[in-house]
């Protein structure tokens, strides 16, 4: 199993980069760049043409939607050399290689591998290492979704991100009213994409397609930004390949909380999609330099939008100083001309109040209504939200001391360095997002946090990606610093840079540092248990991806979800509780039961059918309504996981409600219309024979 999961992963950086840098190397990025920001096209692509093969009702699978994504980058690239040599060395050239980024920010392959090796060692290290077997998966209440959609995707071939449920290959027995409405499903595309090609479970393609994020997609994007951000800073760059992995908020927090497996996606992605239009309106670029910085930042929002939509305001917040640093250097780039100054105050002026009235005219957009005014209650006060940003112990995590020393010197030298004070100021917007989200409720609250759900551990990882670039920065100059005062090399050496000198203190200083903020829990005999951030995060993905231990989907539970498929034709439709953890045997095994999903029952969306089925069952024998209802749905078989325990909560998902459930709970042997056909303990299997 575990080779099919690494050939997995391999597949879906193929998935994830091939097109793309076909895609962006048509656009006249060199091709260093264009497979660094290659995941952009890739995964805007594949939910778009998903979404449109639904429309046109086409089937979606890995070879349509690949090949599809596929082609356009070749013909992209074909045109592209069509005209080039129709061109020769007319205007054309200024959109090649030669005068793009690639020259002007030198890019290495060295150092982008630097970052991929990084990032497997300690994935390899934190994530994959922990999890118990390659299909193990966490069982929390999105992953019934998470999980669902993506083998509803596969099962269904309708790969649309309107509409998208876990009930698109048979909608007829929805429990509730399916309605068009929009749901960002690139990460459950990419799950599909591996799912339909090895023919691998659900499960183990989700934990292939994270890991394949994590080991490329991310790094490979953030060597990229900080290259950018770090232009002639050689040093501050290298150390950014083990500074943006340091950080337990994110990506480490969404794997095992949650699980927010799209915004993960999403956030792997937010800060190149920034960057691609920071060069755009940087000093950096000609003007039809400009123009494919401008498409690339365009097809960057729309992987943003389909991936998670909140990170294109993340995007934005990140956006906001360098905006106000580019006005401002604009305007006072000749201070001995008047007016300049003047020009500066309407400029940014002008700027923040678009800010502002843009802001608050999503705020109240129709179709946002639901997500801002989410609420997370608040769960500190605001000293000890302070504290948490500034100790980098955001929700639940202990403190990383160390990397937050590393951050507060690079705070400091980013403010001493007017070209690097926009990273500050985009760091502290952040953190003043996280503090007021998780010590306050009310419409300030709102405001601030509701397009991320006023979820703090959301807004937290912005604070933490936006926190990176100050590590790298921070590790560079205490490194330095430590260099200097060792007197282990001269300071012509320092200033010319001359790596080569300096490779065996500075490997020696990222496997110290390495050390110290990967460094597992301990104990201290006689005295104490010191829990340290990374023992915390191991610790928590062990637990949540245990496949071995109790849990709500115990392993004995699997055993017999299993066995009762093997049991019962193909696709027969099984009642459930899905509180009982049988909500996961769609996802996970493929169980056509009815209830997949944890939540909603009760609302005004459900079914009627739904509620006598839940509520009634029980007398199916003597309501003909029911009968009716059941030969409807074409259900003939009825699972009970926990039958008659009390759901408490090591049984249950979520708050049980008992009331909501009777009608499948009070079946048993002597109920009449209901055949006992598997029992092992509390675990039951009954044919219905009404």
């Amino acid at each position: 199993m575990w080779l099919t999961f690494f050939a997995a992963v391999v597949l879906a950086v193929v998935f994830v980069f091939l097109p793309g840098a076909i895609f962006f190397r048509a656009l006249r990025f060199g091709w260093l760049s264009s497979i660094l920001i290659a995941p952009l096209y890739s995964i805007a692509a594949y939910p778009v043409i998903g979404t449109m093969f639904g429309f046109a009702g086409i089937t979606s699978s890995w070879m349509s939607v690949f090949s599809a994504c596929l082609a356009f980058g070749c013909v992209a690239f074909a045109i592209s050399l069509i005209i080039e040599r129709a061109v020769k060395l007319s205007d054309f050239s200024i959109l090649g290689a030669s005068c793009g980024f690639d020259v002007c920010i030198p890019l290495r392959f060295r150092d982008a591998a630097l970052y991929v090796v990084v990032a497997c060692v300690l994935v390899g290290f934190v994530f994959v290492y922990n999890l118990d077997g390659a299909s193990s998966f966490a069982q929390t209440i999105d992953s019934t979704h998470h999980l669902g959609e993506a083998r509803s995707f596969v099962q269904s071939g309708d790969w649309s991100s309107f509409g998208s449920s876990q009930y698109l290959e048979n909608e007829a027995i929805s429990p509730f009213e399916l309605t068009s409405s929009f749901y960002p499903s690139g990460w459950h595309c990419l799950v599909a994409l591996i799912v339909s090609a090895l023919g691998v479970p659900v499960t183990l393609g989700a934990n292939a397609v994270n890991t394949a994020l994590l080991v490329a997609v991310f790094p490979c994007g953030m060597y990229f930004a900080l290259s950018f951000m770090f232009k002639g800073e050689r040093k501050v760059v290298l150390w950014g390949a083990l500074a943006i992995m340091c950080f337990a908020a994110f990506p480490w927090r969404f794997i095992y909380w949650g699980v927010l497996f799209p915004n993960l996606l999403a956030y792997c992605l937010v800060v190149p999609v920034a960057i691609v239009f920071a060069i755009g309106i940087s000093d950096l670029s000609h003007r039809f330099q400009r123009l494919k910085y401008l498409v690339a930042f365009c097809i960057g929002m729309i992987a943003l939008v389909f991936s998670q939509t909140n990170a294109v305001f993340t995007a934005a917040v990140f956006l906001i100083p360098y905006c106000l640093y580019r006005i401002f250097e604009t305007t006072i780039a000749d201070k001995g001309l008047k007016g300049y100054s003047r020009r500066c105050f309407i400029g940014v002026g002008g700027f923040l109040v678009f800010v502002v009235a843009f802001w608050l005219f999503c705020f109240k957009l129709p179709f946002m209504q639901g997500v801002v005014n989410n609420t997370w209650a608040a769960v500190y006060t605001w000293p000890q939200a302070i504290v948490n940003a500034i100790l980098l112990s955001y929700r639940e995590t202990p403190v990383q001391l160390l990397l937050s020393l590393f951050v507060a010197f690079g705070l400091f030298v980013s403010l001493k360095e007017r070209r690097y004070r926009w990273l500050a100021a985009a760091y502290a917007i952040a953190s003043i997002m996280y503090i007021i989200n998780a010590s306050s409720d009310g419409l300030l609250k709102q405001l601030i946090g509701g397009f991320w759900y006023t979820d703090h551990n959301r807004l937290a990882a912005n604070a933490a990606l936006f926190a990176m670039p100050l590590a790298a920065l921070g590790m560079s100059g205490v490194f330095d610093f430590v260099y200097r005062k060792c007197n282990i090399c001269s300071k012509t050496t320092i200033a010319h840079n001359r790596i080569k000198n300096i490779a065996a203190p500075y490997v020696l200083a990222c496997i110290v540092t390495a050390a110290a903020v990967f460094f597992p829990s301990y104990s201290i005999p006689g005295w104490t248990n010191v829990t340290t951030a990374f023992g915390y995060t191991q610790d928590r993905i062990a637990a949540m991806y245990s496949a071995s231990e109790p849990n709500v989907y115990a392993p004995d539970e699997v055993e017999f979800v299993e066995k009762a498929l093997s049991s019962i034709p193909d696709g027969g439709l099984i009642i459930n509780n899905p509180m009982d953890g049988s909500c996961f045997a769609y996802g996970a095994e493929g169980a056509n039961v009815l209830y997949r999903s944890y939540f909603g029952y009760g609302d005004s969306d459900e079914t009627l059918e739904s509620v006598l089925i839940r509520t009634e069952l029980n007398d199916i024998s003597e309501k003909e309504e029911i009968r009716a209802v059941v030969d409807k749905l074409g259900a003939q078989y009825v699972l009970q996981l926990d039958s008659g325990c009390e759901y408490g909560s090591e049984k249950s998902l979520g708050e049980y409600d008992p009331r909501l459930w009777i009608g499948i709970d009070e079946i048993n042997e002597k109920t009449e219309g209901f055949e006992l056909i598997m029992e092992d303990g509390d675990k039951k299997l009954y044919k219905i024979t009404e």
